[in-house]
């Protein structure tokens, strides 16, 4: 009875691939159709066609892809690596309502162990351990039955991947004014996308490092401690609070229909609509808060390799905690 249950089960390429790529298209891509059902109105034939026509493009690139790795035996970790990728990326896009883009990356880099740990709930850990590192497990753990011939395999890959290219076309000739509009009027929506999102911000992220590394420009190099306040003996200790930025079109508090601040609506707080910030991600927004530039005319790529206001103090003699 054991020997059976950890018998490995046995698949063809073909059918491993079909399961494979519907797993990582389809299933781990629910956050993007639902932003795409709250644009996309199901009230005529033509748009639930339209809608329904998206799964088949997502299933078809990622089926050609999988299917080219396989040429070299990189189709399995090629859909471990989707898989994980796009577990993370829809969990989060899910429960924060987030986008993947290179400041989405950048934050993630840049997160301390702390704000790392308090990430972690037990419902994060659920969701990710099933939908990702388990569904992985089973994709390595499941046996591609090795093909007969090699010229049979090869022309089942070439039509597979034919077949693919084929429904994209199909695809693009009825419905590529539909998608041009979709997504020119809502540019958010690709960045749901997974694993499209995640590598794409990923790359996009390394090649602005690779372009920010750049000399570093120092400023403020004669700053000191004033000598009175050095020379005393009581010690001073200055705590600067410095509050998370947000996107004011997605405030509840702001008049936002869906409700995003329900503790903070129980607080009996004040909104203050006035306000401004670089961006909306910590990566951007606190950066832009320590430079000497002023908000309208900030450069992040500036930034990255310009001290900022607390390399001068720390500099100056004064202890720095962050």
């Amino acid at each position: 009875m054991l020997k059976r249950l950890l018998k490995r089960p046995s698949l063809n390429l073909f059918s491993w691939l079909l399961l494979a790529t519907f797993y990582i298209s389809v299933c781990l891509n629910i956050a993007f159709f639902k932003q795409v059902l709250q644009v996309l109105p199901l009230d005529s034939l033509h748009n639930v066609l339209v809608f329904l026509s998206m799964p088949v493009v997502a299933f078809s690139v990622i089926n050609i892809v999988l299917t080219l790795g396989s040429f070299l035996w990189l189709n399995r970790p090629l859909a471990c690596l989707f898989i994980l990728v796009g577990a993370a990326a829809q969990y989060f896009i899910m429960t924060y309502g987030i986008v993947i883009d290179r400041s989405m990356i950048t934050n993630i880099i840049d997160t301390t162990p702390a704000e790392s740990y308090a990430l972690m709930t037990p419902r994060m850990l659920l969701t990710l351990g099933l939908s990702g590192v388990l569904a992985a497990i089973i994709a390595c753990w499941i046996k591609i039955k090795p093909t007969t011939s090699r010229l049979r395999s090869v022309l089942f890959r070439g039509a597979n991947i034919l077949i693919s290219v084929l429904l994209i076309l199909l695809v693009a000739a009825l419905f590529y004014k539909d998608y041009a509009s979709l997504f020119r009027n809502n540019k958010e929506l690709v960045k749901s996308l997974s694993p499209s999102n995640s590598i794409v911000a990923s790359w996009s992220w390394y090649s602005h490092q690779r372009s920010a590394n750049l000399p570093l420009i120092r400023i403020g190099e004669d700053a000191h401690r004033n000598p009175l306040m050095q020379n005393g003996k009581r010690k001073n200790l200055t705590i600067l609070i410095v509050g998370e930025t947000s996107r004011a079109e997605n405030f509840s508090l702001n008049g936002y229909q869906r409700e995003t601040n329900p503790r903070l609506a129980k607080d009996n707080v004040v909104y203050f609509p006035n306000t401004a910030s670089c961006g909306t991600a910590t990566a951007v927004s606190v950066p832009c808060m320590f430079s000497d530039m002023p908000r309208e005319h900030y450069k992040e790529e500036l930034a990255q390799h310009q001290e900022g206001v607390l390399d001068i103090i720390q500099r100056a003699g004064i202890n720095v905690l962050w």
